[in-house]
Order: C-alpha cells, then sequence, then structure tokens
C-alpha cells in the first residue's frame, strides 16, 4: 500500500503532492527536516527558507503502488499544484526514498604510521617509536593517553615542551633535529606568579572616574577605579554597567546614582587650569597698569 501526501506552506498556503510507500507515511515528513539544506526543489527552498514548523503534512489518501502515480496526478490536476511546489522539477512520476543524511565526524584517531623520535632532557638518550601511540604506552604507560605526548609533538624546537623528561619529534623525509639545536620553553613560574602578574596588568589597566553629584550641588568625589566607585554606591560590583555606560553616553543630562561621571584624567587638567587661575589671581600685581 501507498500513500497520497500533501505539505501545505502556512505563510503562502503553496501546497507539494507527493507520494511515499513507507509503512507509517509521517516518515516520509521527517525526511524533509533531514534533507532541508540541499536546495535543488522549489519545496526544499521553501522549507529552507521559511523554517521547517511553518509547514503542515497531511495524507490525503491511500492506494495501491500500481495505482498511486495515477492517484497522485488527479489531486495535482484536482489542487492546481503544478503552479505551486509540483513544478517540473518536484513533478516526478516516481519518487526514490532518499537516505536520511548522517553527518560525517571527524574522528581524533592517533596517527599510526609516522615515526617519532625523541631526547631525554637528563641523560640525552635518544629513543625512537613506530606510532604515537607506542611512544605513549612507553612513556605514559597508557597507548590513549595521548594529549601530552601531542603538545610535545606539535611544540616547535626553538621553543620545546617536555613530556616526562622526553623532547619528541615526528620524523619527516628522514629528517632529524640534532639534540644541539634544541631549546627548551621556559618552565611554569607558579600560580602566585601568575596571579601577581595579572594583578599588576589590572593595575595598570584602571582608569581614575570623577563623580559630579547632580543639581547645583558642588559635591565631587574622586575614584582611582570605577569597581572603586561601584563598592562606595552600591557595596559591591553591581554599579559598574551604568557607570560606564553614563561615561561614554557623553551626555550632561543623563546621570547614573545621582551623579555625572566622567573619567578622572580628563577633569585633571580641568583642575590644573583652574588652579593654575587661582595662583595667577593671588599674585600682587607689579605692572604699572595696576597703580
Amino acid at each position: 500500500m501507498g500513500y497520497i501526501y500533501s505539505i501545505t506552506n502556512n505563510i503562502n498556503k503553496f501546497r507539494f503532492i507527493g507520494i511515499t510507500t513507507k509503512s507509517n507515511p509521517y516518515d516520509e515528513w521527517k525526511k524533509y527536516n533531514q534533507i532541508k539544506e540541499l536546495n535543488d526543489t522549489p519545496l526544499l527552498k521553501a522549507i529552507n527558507r521559511y523554517g521547517y514548523h511553518f509547514f503542515k503534512f497531511r495524507v490525503l489518501e491511500e492506494c495501491n503502488n500500481d495505482i498511486i502515480n495515477d492517484k497522485k496526478e488527479e489531486w495535482i490536476n484536482k489542487l492546481g499544484t503544478h503552479k505551486e511546489y509540483n513544478t517540473i522539477s518536484n513533478n516526478v512520476t516516481i519518487q526514490k526514498e532518499s537516505k536520511p543524511l548522517i553527518k560525517k565526524t571527524r574522528k581524533r584517531s592517533i596517527n599510526k604510521e609516522r615515526k617519532i623520535y625523541g631526547y631525554h632532557t637528563i641523560t640525552n638518550e635518544y629513543k625512537e617509536w613506530n606510532s604515537q601511540a607506542d611512544c605513549a604506552e612507553d612513556i605514559e604507560k597508557n597507548r590513549k593517553k595521548n594529549a601530552n605526548i601531542n603538545l610535545s609533538l606539535n611544540s616547535p624546537y626553538t621553543n620545546k615542551i617536555a613530556c616526562k623528561n622526553w623532547w619528541l619529534f615526528r620524523i619527516s623525509d628522514g629528517r632529524k633535529i640534532p639534540l644541539k639545536n634544541i631549546k627548551t620553553a621556559s618552565k611554569n613560574r607558579g600560580s602566585s606568579y601568575y596571579s601577581n602578574m595579572g594583578k599588576i596588568s589590572a593595575e595598570k589597566c584602571k582608569r581614575r572616574v570623577m563623580a559630579k553629584e547632580k543639581g547645583l550641588s558642588d559635591k565631587v568625589l574622586y575614584f582611582n577605579s570605577i569597581s572603586e566607585a561601584s563598592f562606595y554606591i552600591k557595596g559591591d560590583y553591581t554599579a559598574v554597567p551604568s557607570i560606564i555606560k553614563n561615561i561614554h553616553e557623553n551626555k550632561p543630562w543623563c546621570h547614573a546614582w545621582g551623579y555625572k561621571w566622567s573619567y578622572y584624567w580628563i577633569s585633571w587638567y580641568l583642575c590644573l587650569w583652574d588652579l593654575y587661575i587661582d595662583t595667577l589671581s593671588s599674585l600682587p600685581c607689579t605692572s604699572s597698569y595696576c597703580e
């Protein structure tokens, strides 16, 4: 037994009449969801454009396989779908059952054909292995433990990383790198060192900010960083986004937490200029014009 089905676009009401010989006709509808990226027919192009969920699948009739193609033509003429999705490219009398697409995934495999050689960092011993798996079995005691082996293999000889005191290389066209040409990578200096370096970098990135109270008040606050200002206002970091937004908006009428915010280095020059003017005004005038 076979089935005559229709697929209707709920947006523009265009239809497609198709046939299937599957025991469950709704398995045919699942096929269109799997092959919708293949834009070789008007229906598949429409599914890819509007989306799978904007189409409706409905079984129209059940009939024998020997007359299924004739029944399909009757439904196409009856509904007039030859002007819609049943164009010449879609309106074929024999519709092959297509297999669901299977995505080909690239397997993470170990290169078992290329030979590997290495030098011991302490004894300078030279050794060769037939594959990366053999090397992992000898050094890591586990053929599948290849992370550190691969890290050493991929590191350049000018900044070589050791794996269990072994510098590892792949043999390429029979050429080998001499031991004297290998330069070791810098050792890990520990978490405390990098944590301190991070603090120094963060200190350099700090930008001082100034907060001027809104209204006619002359109250001005100065902070070494936006985080410090946030802790002053809210007691945590939650005020940081609104302060940054207020700084970059550069709109005099906009405020955040009752203050107009700006970077302190911009205001620092203005303060120096005001101080310079105040100093000049306080100096006694020695010119003849002042007499």
